[in-house]
Protein backbone atom coordinates (compact mmCIF):
# COMPACT_ATOMS: atom_id res chain seq x y z
CA UNK A 1 0.00 0.00 0.00
CA UNK A 2 1.12 3.56 -0.57
CA UNK A 3 1.54 6.77 1.44
CA UNK A 4 -1.52 6.67 3.71
CA UNK A 5 -1.31 3.35 5.48
CA UNK A 6 -4.45 1.19 5.22
CA UNK A 7 -4.68 -1.45 7.94
CA UNK A 8 -8.31 -2.51 7.56
CA UNK A 9 -10.68 -3.10 4.64
CA UNK A 10 -14.39 -3.85 4.93
CA UNK A 11 -16.32 -5.30 2.00
CA UNK A 12 -19.78 -4.01 2.82
CA UNK A 13 -22.28 -5.93 0.73
CA UNK A 14 -25.52 -7.83 0.98
CA UNK A 15 -26.44 -11.48 0.56
CA UNK A 16 -25.76 -12.67 -3.01
CA UNK A 17 -23.86 -9.51 -3.92
CA UNK A 18 -20.81 -11.66 -4.73
CA UNK A 19 -19.03 -10.39 -1.64
CA UNK A 20 -17.45 -13.82 -1.04
CA UNK A 21 -16.05 -13.75 -4.57
CA UNK A 22 -14.49 -10.32 -4.09
CA UNK A 23 -13.17 -11.27 -0.65
CA UNK A 24 -11.43 -14.34 -2.11
CA UNK A 25 -9.85 -12.19 -4.82
CA UNK A 26 -8.64 -9.70 -2.22
CA UNK A 27 -7.28 -12.35 0.15
CA UNK A 28 -5.33 -13.92 -2.72
CA UNK A 29 -3.25 -10.75 -2.96
CA UNK A 30 0.03 -10.77 -1.04
CA UNK A 31 -0.88 -7.59 0.89
CA UNK A 32 -4.18 -8.90 2.30
CA UNK A 33 -5.21 -11.30 5.08
CA UNK A 34 -8.49 -12.39 6.63
CA UNK A 35 -10.81 -15.23 7.59
CA UNK A 36 -13.57 -14.78 5.02
CA UNK A 37 -16.91 -13.64 6.42
CA UNK A 38 -16.08 -13.67 10.13
CA UNK A 39 -19.55 -12.61 11.42
CA UNK A 40 -17.73 -10.56 14.04
CA UNK A 41 -19.51 -7.48 15.39
CA UNK A 42 -17.04 -4.58 15.49
CA UNK A 43 -18.35 -2.62 18.44
CA UNK A 44 -14.98 -0.99 19.12
CA UNK A 45 -11.45 -0.50 17.80
CA UNK A 46 -10.32 -3.19 20.22
CA UNK A 47 -12.46 -5.73 18.36
CA UNK A 48 -10.68 -4.78 15.13
CA UNK A 49 -7.31 -5.42 16.75
CA UNK A 50 -8.59 -8.67 18.28
CA UNK A 51 -9.79 -9.99 14.91
CA UNK A 52 -6.53 -9.03 13.23
CA UNK A 53 -4.61 -10.85 15.99
CA UNK A 54 -6.89 -13.88 15.64
CA UNK A 55 -6.13 -13.96 11.94
CA UNK A 56 -2.42 -13.72 12.71
CA UNK A 57 -2.63 -16.86 14.84
CA UNK A 58 -4.47 -18.71 12.08
CA UNK A 59 -2.07 -17.60 9.35
CA UNK A 60 1.14 -17.87 11.38
CA UNK A 61 2.65 -15.16 9.18
CA UNK A 62 5.63 -13.13 10.37
CA UNK A 63 4.66 -10.36 7.96
CA UNK A 64 1.03 -10.32 9.08
CA UNK A 65 0.99 -6.91 10.72
CA UNK A 66 2.23 -5.43 7.46
CA UNK A 67 -0.91 -6.75 5.77
CA UNK A 68 -4.38 -5.29 5.40
CA UNK A 69 -7.05 -7.12 7.43
CA UNK A 70 -10.13 -7.84 5.26
CA UNK A 71 -13.63 -8.77 6.37
CA UNK A 72 -16.93 -8.95 4.51
CA UNK A 73 -20.12 -7.75 6.19
CA UNK A 74 -23.54 -8.42 4.67
CA UNK A 75 -26.00 -7.86 7.50
CA UNK A 76 -27.15 -4.79 9.41
CA UNK A 77 -26.99 -6.81 12.63
CA UNK A 78 -23.25 -7.37 12.04
CA UNK A 79 -22.49 -3.85 10.90
CA UNK A 80 -19.68 -2.08 12.79
CA UNK A 81 -20.09 0.75 15.24
CA UNK A 82 -20.30 3.92 13.15
CA UNK A 83 -17.29 5.40 14.98
CA UNK A 84 -15.05 2.71 13.47
CA UNK A 85 -15.60 4.19 10.03
CA UNK A 86 -13.89 7.35 11.25
CA UNK A 87 -10.56 5.51 11.36
CA UNK A 88 -8.17 6.97 8.80
CA UNK A 89 -6.50 3.60 8.28
CA UNK A 90 -9.76 1.87 7.24
CA UNK A 91 -11.21 1.69 3.74
CA UNK A 92 -14.58 0.42 2.52
CA UNK A 93 -15.72 -1.25 -0.68
CA UNK A 94 -19.50 -1.26 -1.01
CA UNK A 95 -20.53 -4.14 -3.26
CA UNK A 96 -24.06 -4.29 -4.59
CA UNK A 97 -26.17 -6.04 -7.20
CA UNK A 98 -29.57 -5.24 -8.78
CA UNK A 99 -32.64 -6.39 -6.82
CA UNK A 100 -34.01 -8.92 -9.34
CA UNK A 101 -30.98 -11.26 -9.36
CA UNK A 102 -30.27 -10.57 -5.68
CA UNK A 103 -33.74 -11.51 -4.45
CA UNK A 104 -33.95 -14.54 -6.74
CA UNK A 105 -30.53 -15.74 -5.58
CA UNK A 106 -31.35 -15.18 -1.89
CA UNK A 107 -34.50 -17.28 -2.27
CA UNK A 108 -32.63 -20.06 -4.09
CA UNK A 109 -29.78 -20.04 -1.55
CA UNK A 110 -32.01 -20.20 1.52
CA UNK A 111 -34.18 -22.89 -0.05
CA UNK A 112 -31.15 -25.11 -0.67
CA UNK A 113 -29.02 -24.44 2.41
CA UNK A 114 -31.16 -22.83 5.14
CA UNK A 115 -34.77 -22.12 6.07
CA UNK A 116 -36.40 -20.82 2.86
CA UNK A 117 -37.06 -17.08 2.60
CA UNK A 118 -40.14 -15.75 0.84
CA UNK A 119 -40.00 -13.09 -1.86
CA UNK A 120 -41.31 -10.52 0.64
CA UNK A 121 -38.68 -11.39 3.27
CA UNK A 122 -35.88 -11.33 0.70
CA UNK A 123 -37.08 -8.01 -0.71
CA UNK A 124 -37.31 -6.45 2.77
CA UNK A 125 -33.79 -7.62 3.63
CA UNK A 126 -32.47 -6.12 0.37
CA UNK A 127 -34.38 -2.86 0.90
CA UNK A 128 -33.16 -2.45 4.48
CA UNK A 129 -29.56 -3.29 3.60
CA UNK A 130 -29.48 -0.93 0.63
CA UNK A 131 -30.92 1.86 2.76
CA UNK A 132 -28.12 1.37 5.27
CA UNK A 133 -25.41 1.22 2.60
CA UNK A 134 -26.63 4.50 1.10
CA UNK A 135 -26.42 6.19 4.50
CA UNK A 136 -22.95 4.77 5.00
CA UNK A 137 -21.77 6.01 1.60
CA UNK A 138 -23.04 9.50 2.39
CA UNK A 139 -20.72 9.64 5.41
CA UNK A 140 -17.54 8.49 3.66
CA UNK A 141 -15.17 10.33 1.34
CA UNK A 142 -14.20 9.11 -2.12
CA UNK A 143 -10.73 8.34 -0.79
CA UNK A 144 -12.19 6.01 1.83
CA UNK A 145 -15.06 4.36 -0.04
CA UNK A 146 -15.61 2.78 -3.45
CA UNK A 147 -18.97 1.50 -4.74
CA UNK A 148 -18.94 -1.48 -7.12
CA UNK A 149 -21.80 -3.07 -9.07
CA UNK A 150 -20.98 -6.77 -8.96
CA UNK A 151 -22.63 -7.35 -12.34
CA UNK A 152 -19.76 -5.32 -13.79
CA UNK A 153 -17.27 -7.34 -11.76
CA UNK A 154 -18.26 -10.57 -13.55
CA UNK A 155 -18.84 -8.99 -16.97
CA UNK A 156 -15.68 -6.87 -17.15
CA UNK A 157 -13.46 -8.23 -14.37
CA UNK A 158 -10.18 -6.68 -15.50
CA UNK A 159 -11.66 -3.20 -15.64
CA UNK A 160 -13.24 -3.45 -12.20
CA UNK A 161 -10.26 -5.14 -10.56
CA UNK A 162 -7.95 -2.44 -11.91
CA UNK A 163 -10.32 0.15 -10.44
CA UNK A 164 -10.23 -1.55 -7.05
CA UNK A 165 -6.44 -1.94 -7.22
CA UNK A 166 -6.08 1.78 -7.88
CA UNK A 167 -8.44 2.61 -5.02
CA UNK A 168 -6.35 0.47 -2.67
CA UNK A 169 -3.10 1.88 -4.08
CA UNK A 170 -1.71 -1.57 -4.81
CA UNK A 171 1.70 -1.88 -6.43
CA UNK A 172 0.55 -5.06 -8.21
CA UNK A 173 -3.05 -5.38 -9.45
CA UNK A 174 -5.69 -7.85 -8.35
CA UNK A 175 -6.27 -10.89 -10.56
CA UNK A 176 -9.48 -12.63 -11.59
CA UNK A 177 -8.04 -16.00 -10.52
CA UNK A 178 -7.96 -16.58 -6.78
CA UNK A 179 -6.95 -19.07 -4.12
CA UNK A 180 -9.35 -21.22 -2.16
CA UNK A 181 -9.01 -21.36 1.60
CA UNK A 182 -10.04 -23.62 4.45
CA UNK A 183 -13.15 -21.45 4.90
CA UNK A 184 -14.13 -21.56 1.20
CA UNK A 185 -17.68 -22.83 0.86
CA UNK A 186 -18.34 -22.75 4.61
CA UNK A 187 -17.84 -19.09 5.55
CA UNK A 188 -19.90 -16.88 3.24
CA UNK A 189 -21.01 -18.32 -0.11
CA UNK A 190 -21.74 -22.09 0.16
CA UNK A 191 -22.32 -22.58 -3.58
CA UNK A 192 -20.10 -24.61 -5.90
CA UNK A 193 -19.00 -21.62 -7.99
CA UNK A 194 -16.89 -20.12 -5.19
CA UNK A 195 -14.64 -23.19 -5.30
CA UNK A 196 -13.75 -22.67 -8.97
CA UNK A 197 -10.88 -20.27 -8.22
CA UNK A 198 -11.84 -17.85 -10.97
CA UNK A 199 -14.54 -15.35 -11.82
CA UNK A 200 -17.52 -16.96 -13.56
CA UNK A 201 -19.81 -14.67 -15.53
CA UNK A 202 -23.20 -15.87 -14.35
CA UNK A 203 -24.88 -12.54 -15.04
CA UNK A 204 -28.16 -13.11 -16.89
CA UNK A 205 -29.89 -9.87 -16.03
CA UNK A 206 -29.15 -7.38 -18.81
CA UNK A 207 -32.75 -6.40 -19.65
CA UNK A 208 -34.74 -6.48 -16.42
CA UNK A 209 -38.26 -5.47 -15.52
CA UNK A 210 -37.87 -2.81 -12.84
CA UNK A 211 -41.62 -2.71 -12.16
CA UNK A 212 -41.44 -5.69 -9.78
CA UNK A 213 -39.09 -3.94 -7.35
CA UNK A 214 -39.43 -0.20 -8.11
CA UNK A 215 -38.32 1.06 -4.68
CA UNK A 216 -35.41 -1.34 -4.58
CA UNK A 217 -34.23 -0.34 -8.07
CA UNK A 218 -34.41 3.30 -7.02
CA UNK A 219 -32.16 2.48 -4.04
CA UNK A 220 -29.78 0.46 -6.20
CA UNK A 221 -29.44 3.18 -8.83
CA UNK A 222 -28.96 5.83 -6.17
CA UNK A 223 -26.16 3.86 -4.54
CA UNK A 224 -24.18 3.01 -7.68
CA UNK A 225 -24.34 6.65 -8.80
CA UNK A 226 -23.11 8.13 -5.54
Amino acid sequence: MASKRTDYLFVMGHMRSRSSLLTHILLSHSTMAGLGESNAVYESNLKLLYMKSKTLLKNRSLNFFKKVYVDQINHNSKTPNSKIFLKKNLKVIILTRPPDPSVASIMALTKKHYTPWSDDKSKKYYHDRMSYLIKLREKLSNDQCLVINSEELVRTPNVILDKISEFLEMSTPLKSEYETFNFTGTSGDPSANIKEGKIINNSQYIDVDTSKYPEEYALFNRLINM
